[in-house]
């Protein structure tokens, strides 16, 4: 048995087995492979010459007893709202650090109460590793540097070509709900889905969005304490049309499932050539009370493809030692400008 440092679980999802390639062409030490799903499991360990054992997330106490040199587990199985919780206090009970890529807020505040027992354990909790949070996360907090009265973030993103996961897909129908979220003066807020629509200018086009529950409405008021935070995606005109009815439909239960059926059929993640291809827009804004404004525009590859190299930069500044034990946001641990570690990354306006 090699002893591994490196423990990935869900390798066998879409946006894990990216990670796995990336871990092994970056040379790092081959990843010891954990899932749920036996066959699957075995055909990629197999195929990568790689150790592998077949676990649960609510498992994990034992299977890190008997892996005693392990210096980081990363979680790339989700929901995550069933997994993170059971594997990150494993690893806090074992003195092993915790990486994960989920986008949830609940999964968010989850490891944030945790924070205390981490610390104390020398453990760090970073949970958000890849494109949900790292490149928002880093703007919002060069929002808050350049502008430290902020009183209010607005983020927003959107890809130029790429498609969406299995994975991916199938979280977001399962919190898909009748209202959207934003945070306002401190506090979790539903809003109406079509309340704030608006056009946003992403330099080579413009778009008309409508914000989302994405993770910055957490980790962005952890990072920087600004009290009013939204995010925007774009949204087609006929899917803003129908949005408020279709999400008030998805919660019949037997339309939700057929939805996720549909989604674990059909959807199997961007080609290599579409991933190449695209890329993404990201634009921050920040706002104080007198009623100044200041902006910024970012750029990444497509968001499995930064998500690949985020988790394995940051594995990479773990196994160097370079970690803060407890609870951190991608920002909080590695600072604004981790997101320029990113290869493939740029600044439109800084």
């Amino acid at each position: 048995m090699m002893h591994q440092k490196i423990l990935l679980y869900g390798a066998n999802g879409y946006t894990g087995r990216l990670i796995l390639d990336e871990l092994l062409k970056q040379q790092l030490q081959p990843p010891l492979l954990v899932g749920r799903n036996e066959n699957t499991l075995r055909d990629i360990a197999e195929r990568y010459v790689l150790e592998f054992e077949v676990c649960s997330a609510s498992d994990f106490a034992s299977l890190l007893k008997r892996h005693k040199n392990l210096e980081m587990v990363i979680n790339a199985a989700g929901p995550f709202i069933k997994t993170a919780a059971p594997i990150a206090k494993a690893c806090i009970a074992q003195g092993i650090h915790y990486v994960d890529i989920t986008g949830e807020i609940s999964v968010f505040q989850q490891l944030l109460a945790m924070h205390d027992k981490a610390k104390a354990r020398g453990v760090m909790l970073l949970p958000g590793a890849g494109f949900d949070v790292v490149p928002t996360d880093c703007l919002a907090a060069f929002l808050k540097t350049a502008m430290p009265d902020a009183q209010e973030i607005k983020l927003a993103f959107a890809g130029l070509g790429g498609g969406v996961s299995r994975g991916t897909a199938l979280t977001a129908i399962s919190q898909m709900d009748t209202h959207t979220w934003v945070r306002h003066n401190g506090k979790l807020t539903a809003i109406a889905w079509r309340a704030r629509e608006q056009e946003i200018d992403f330099g080579p086009f413009k778009a008309t969005c409508l914000p989302i529950s994405w993770g910055d409405l957490q980790t962005a008021w952890v990072s920087t304490g600004v009290p009013n935070i939204s995010v925007y995606v774009p949204f087609g005109a006929k899917v803003r049309r129908w949005i408020p009815l279709a999400t008030r439909l998805i919660q019949f239960e037997p339309l939700r499932k057929f939805a996720l059926y549909y989604a674990g059929k059909k959807l199997t993640g961007p080609t290599i050539a579409q991933r190449e291809k695209a890329q993404t827009h990201l634009i921050g804004e920040a706002f104080n009370a007198r009623g100044q404004r200041i902006r910024k525009h970012l750029v990444t590859p497509d968001g499995y493809t930064f998500t690949a190299l985020a988790v394995v930069a940051v594995c990479k500044r773990i196994l160097k030692g370079d970690v803060k034990p407890g609870y951190q946001t991608p920002a909080m641990a590695y600072g604004a400008d981790f997101v320029e570690e990113i290869s493939g990354v740029s600044w439109l306006e800084r």
